[in-house]
């Protein structure tokens, strides 16, 4: 006898495996964070040297990241490319700064040449005239006086202090900016005594300053009133006081 055959559908048991989420691509974001770093340090002075680290970094990473199989490809190139970007940003802006400082060395220079100069000039200026032995020795008496009276100021004191000055009327700095400058490794490397007194008595309009170098972010950056402020009272930046920055922002 035959039995009846079940077609009724047998219950299946699990489902098909569903497709696993797809994971974040750590080379990439890595790649990305570094490559917006080194934009934003690319355009600090002296500073921006260390974007070239991280420009090439971000350059690796964003490879890598591209190499890696199923991971989204987004994040590494654009961090390859804004990795790419402060690498030619950094660039330029070692070769301006490159030019500042050649240019600084040259005015320091002729302005150390001219000063000799004139010092022989002065020296040799006076002519020696018959006078009586009395005077001789009264003038010579009173020459210590006013030696002691008027003391000679350091010679790395004056140095500095031409240095400040053409600092100011060159790069527009401020007066922190300047001070800093002045006593850096890769500045003009003088003792802390030596750059007070030149930033105390360097002819210099601080705020005026502010501006000028507030016109140069507008100029080159295309950047706005508030981010030309933010610029310019940064410890990264201008250095500038809020005063000066914001005369410089209102008179842009």
């Amino acid at each position: 006898m035959s039995h009846p055959v079940d077609f009724q559908q047998q219950p299946q048991y699990g489902g098909h495996p569903g497709t696993p989420p797809k994971t974040g691509n750590g080379f990439g974001v890595a790649a990305l964070v570094l490559g917006i770093i080194a934009i934003v340090i690319a355009f600090i002075p002296f500073i921006g040297i260390g974007s070239f680290l991280l420009g090439a970094l971000a350059v690796i990473l964003g490879i890598v990241g591209l190499r890696k199989k199923g991971l989204p490809k987004g994040t590494s190139i654009a961090g390859l490319i804004l990795g790419a970007l402060s690498l030619i940003i950094a660039g330029i802006m070692a070769a301006i700064t490159a030019t500042f400082v050649a240019a600084v060395d040259e005015s320091l220079q002729s302005m150390a040449e001219s000063s000799i100069v004139a010092e022989a000039t002065t020296t040799a200026a006076p002519v020696a005239t018959p006078i009586s032995e009395a005077s001789e020795s009264t003038s010579s008496a009173e020459d210590p006086t006013s030696e002691a009276a008027d003391p000679e100021i350091p010679t790395e004191h004056q140095s500095a202090l031409a240095q400040a000055q053409t600092y100011s009327d060159l790069m527009f700095l401020s007066k922190a900016g300047l001070w800093d400058q002045l006593t850096s490794e890769y500045g003009g490397q003088f003792t802390e005594e030596a750059a007070d007194y030149a930033v105390e008595n360097v002819e210099a309009d601080w705020q005026q300053n502010a501006l000028e170098q507030g016109r140069s972010y507008q100029e080159t950056m295309s950047m706005s009133p508030a981010a030309v402020y933010d610029q310019l009272v940064s410890e990264y930046g201008g250095k500038f006081t809020a005063e000066e920055a914001q005369y410089a922002v209102d008179n842009l």
